[in-house]
């Protein structure tokens, strides 16, 4: 049994490689896209089981990735963003946002957001 596809789509070299360690050795599969338009054709490509979604994104903005994954798909996403205020959390969801974690984060708090959002990854 392959581990849950997490596809994370994030322009900062630092963040991805800590969002792809992390939940890689909590037993999941990452890839990453560094901008809206590779984020919306992996999507496409790969089916993946969650998608971890910056706002801030070269391109195609957060908002519009997220608004064309809503077009074809309930796949679980969670924004993960510099933007910290009620309000901008409100306007995820409202759009359609599974969840939202603000930058920085802790690792445990992204494993735990991931897992609630996916199935667990196969046992060893």
């Amino acid at each position: 049994m392959n581990p849950p596809l997490v596809l994370a789509i994030e322009d900062d070299a630092d963040v991805a490689t800590a969002i792809r360690t992390v939940l890689g050795r909590a037993g999941y599969e990452v890839v990453v896209a560094g901008d809206g338009h590779a984020g919306l054709r992996r999507f496409e490509e790969l089916g993946p089981a969650l998608v971890i979604l910056d706002v801030g994104l070269p391109h195609l903005s957060g908002w519009e990735v997220l608004a064309g994954i809503r077009e074809v798909s309930t796949v679980p996403v969670m924004m993960l963003t510099a933007r910290a205020t009620a309000a901008d959390q409100a306007l995820a969801l409202e759009a359609g946002a599974d969840d939202y974690l603000t930058k920085p984060f802790a690792n445990q708090d992204l494993v735990a957001r991931a897992s609630a959002l996916l199935p667990a990854p196969p046992k060893p």
